[in-house]
């Protein structure tokens, strides 16, 4: 190995330094930034843990046929591709979004309490029906107290006589025990992060599904 003491080749040297001191400044300064709005979530949505691991979940089939489910993970603010994972329904007949959430659910957290791997958050898309069907899961396995729970619903599209859209409502986030929905301001950036999740989980299942009824139909 050689040090450079002198000359060009020292100077690249220091470059090199400046260059991996900065990058290390900025990656510190978006993981505070990250944590900031975790912590904006958390006092939102009155969350009883900080969000540091979130999951979100959906369903894909097509008429109850090729059923599956998606989870992607947010760890620390950010998607982390690698703890990513497919579910294929295995008990569930027919287009049942809610028993086929119950079962991935079930699956999930069964091995998590095994492997001591909980997220703390977890984030469903399909409003105050998926959010029920999920908490009669956690209640079955004692997690209460161990995560939240946390379904988000579509926003709702007003439209006049003539079928052109007028209106968008918010995006509405409903809480196990509570009966009113709550609203993140729009534009905010826990707003941009949950919604982001959600569609990263939407593109994650449709994609799988897509791949396994093309599969099918071609065999």
């Amino acid at each position: 190995m050689r040090v450079p003491q002198r000359g060009e080749r020292y100077e690249l040297v220091l470059m090199a330094q400046r260059n991996a001191q900065e990058h290390a400044r900025e990656r510190g300064d978006r993981r505070e930034a990250r944590l900031a709005v975790l912590e904006q979530l958390r006092n939102s949505l009155k969350l009883q843990h900080l969000p540091l691991r979130m999951e979100c979940y959906d369903i894909s089939n097509t008429q109850g046929e090729h059923s599956v489910a998606s989870m992607v993970v947010s760890i620390n603010g950010e998607a982390d591709k690698d703890e990513y994972r497919h579910y294929r329904i295995k008990s569930v007949t027919g287009a049942d979004d809610y028993a086929s959430m119950q079962e991935v659910l079930r699956r999930r957290l069964s091995r998590g309490i095994e492997e001591g791997n909980l997220p703390d958050m977890i984030l469903l898309d399909g409003g105050k029906g998926q959010l029920s069907s999920a908490e009669q899961v956690i209640a079955e396995l004692g997690l209460e107290q161990e995560l939240d729970l946390v379904s988000i619903a579509k926003s709702r599209v007003k439209r006049n006589v003539r079928g052109h859209a007028v209106e968008r409502s918010e995006e509405r986030f409903f809480r196990p025990g509570r009966k009113n929905p709550i609203t993140l301001r729009s534009g905010s950036a826990p707003l941009f992060m949950l919604e982001r999740l959600r569609d990263e989980a939407h593109r994650f299942a449709i994609t799988h599904h897509r791949r396994l009824r093309h599969k099918a139909g071609l065999e």
